[in-house]
């Protein structure tokens, strides 16, 4: 099932963002990338934006990624939860393999990563809930050695 699960996310461009602050959840559509185990993903925001301000406070966060766009009705439609952390800050060498991998999945966004206002955000995998239709669900809990 984790192989499903990976498999999702490196087929799909585009996550709900779910962060918290002041005690109120927030969502966001992001556009993301995943490093090729699938246990990271890769965003980008600027800085004056209310996730950020939530991850700032409370780095723990969950991820949506579903299959509504390739299955207009239930029959394989598709949703998986992921549960993370926002990792520390990249150095620039992650950073620019971070830019890179994202730039190849979405080379649109090009002139907003250029933006000196803009974070790359690391996003560690703890956790998969994968939904297969309404009500087949598997859960894995990622085992993190040395994070």
């Amino acid at each position: 099932m984790l192989h499903q699960m990976r498999h999702m996310i490196q087929d799909q461009r585009f996550c709900v963002l779910a962060t918290a602050g002041d005690n109120r959840p927030h969502c966001s559509l992001m556009a993301y990338a995943a490093s090729p185990d699938s246990s990271e993903i890769y965003l980008v925001t600027h800085l004056d934006t209310r996730k950020y301000a939530n991850l700032q406070a409370n780095p723990v966060v969950s991820l949506l990624i579903d299959t509504r766009s390739d299955h207009p009705g239930m029959d394989g439609l598709r949703a998986l939860t992921i549960t993370g952390r926002l990792a520390p800050p990249p150095d620039p060498g992650a950073e620019a393999h971070i830019r890179r991998r994202f730039l190849q999945r979405h080379p649109g966004m090009a002139a907003f990563a250029r933006n000196p206002q803009v974070r790359w955000l690391c996003i560690r995998v703890t956790a998969l809930q994968l939904l297969n239709g309404p009500s087949e669900a598997h859960h894995v809990d990622i085992e993190a050695p040395g994070r």
